[in-house]
């Protein structure tokens, strides 16, 4: 019995020793398996989904924008609609072209270099005397220009005496606006002369009247600018400014002035050198204020091709040349032409006036 016990205890002390691994040499460790992955475009065979195949993973790095002078472009906000460069008028049937282009809401006169602009921008208007009713058509807003110096006193003035400022006329600094009254014979051209001021001005100053057909860039508004007066009425003219004058002291040696010699008409159309269509043609010159009732004036053509002479009197300011006398063989004719004072004698011939109208010179094409 007690020899069993002892065996019993040597073989518990001897395999506690063998669990303390004393004295035990270090064994190797086990083999592990490597497992290498490889990039493969193929998908494996894994239900799983797998990552995009890359070759390294690299951290992304953000990288700060250096400070730039150069600011952010702002992102484009909405802008308003602009204003559309051209007017669309219904035409109304009767209408012209030059009477659209001249309706205030338009703001121009007689312009035919927009005329033009307009049937170039319409293929429904085949030329600028072939406007129709019923159709609509596109017209160019004015270009804006500076405020001419003198502008705002000019409407300002205007408003105070209930004249239309809307024609854009400026007026001298300090000028005040008259009233001419028409009389017998007196034609708007002959106004604006008589007053020192131009067609486009009287325009500004008297929009009820019918300027339809004026050109305001010819000195005399055209051959079709005849704006109807009637005796009596008051046609606003500008009054010329008055300045301080000085008046020399006499000396005692001063010889008497003469009596100025009555002038010559001045021609206003055709003008010297022009070249006038194959068309009735209508004269026209400056009328002279304080005619004598018995003066008249006299017309004389001379066409210097056919060697022919016309001679006539009238009242008037203009004189419209007998279709008689319009070149007809097709070929230019050269005309001389002028207008004096005249007065008629007890045997009815005519003698000049004052001084004779000097020569002008036009050629009219033949028909």
């Amino acid at each position: 019995m007690m020899r069993r016990l002892i065996f019993a205890l040597l073989a518990v002390a001897l395999l506690a020793a063998t669990g303390c691994n004393i004295d035990q040499p270090e064994q190797p460790p086990a083999p592990t398996d490597v497992i290498e992955i490889i990039s493969t475009t193929e998908a494996p065979p894994s239900p799983r989904p797998s990552p995009a195949p890359t070759s390294t993973v690299v951290p992304l790095e953000i990288a700060s924008q250096a400070p730039s002078d150069t600011p952010t472009p702002a992102r484009p906000e909405a802008s308003p609609t602009a204003t559309s460069v051209y007017f669309e008028y219904l035409v109304n049937e009767g209408e012209t072209m030059y009477y659209i282009l001249q309706l205030p809401q338009h703001g121009y006169g007689y312009e035919p270099n927009v005329a033009a602009t307009v049937v170039a921008l319409n293929a429904n208007i085949p030329d600028a005397d072939s406007v129709r009713g019923g159709i609509t058509i596109l017209i160019p807003r004015p270009t804006l220009t500076p405020t001419p110096l003198g502008a705002e006193s000019t409407q300002e003035f205007f408003a105070t005496i209930g004249a239309d400022d809307s024609s854009g006329v400026v007026l001298p600094a300090g000028a005040t606006v008259g009233c001419h009254t028409v009389e017998a014979g007196d034609a708007i051209i002959g106004v604006a002369v008589q007053h020192n001021t131009t067609l486009e001005i009287l325009h500004g100053l008297n929009r009820d009247l019918n300027w339809f057909g004026c050109n305001f860039t010819l000195p005399s508004g055209g051959e079709n600018c005849a704006p109807y007066l009637s005796i009596g009425q008051c046609v606003r003219v500008p009054l010329p400014t008055p300045l301080p004058t000085k008046f020399p002291t006499p000396s005692g040696d001063e010889t008497a002035t003469p009596t100025a010699t009555k002038l010559a008409p001045r021609l206003l159309y055709p003008a010297d050198g022009a070249t006038v269509p194959a068309l009735p043609l209508l004269i026209q010159w400056v009328g002279l204020a304080g005619m004598n009732e018995a003066d008249e004036y006299l017309i004389e053509l001379v066409d210097q091709t056919l060697n022919q002479s016309l001679r006539q009197v009238t009242r008037a300011n203009s004189f419209r040349v007998p279709a008689a006398f319009l070149p007809a063989d097709g070929q230019r004719h050269v005309i001389q032409w002028r207008v004096s004072v005249a007065r008629s004698n007890a045997q009815g011939v005519y003698n000049y006036v004052g001084a004779e109208g000097e020569w002008r010179t036009f050629e009219w094409l033949g028909g």
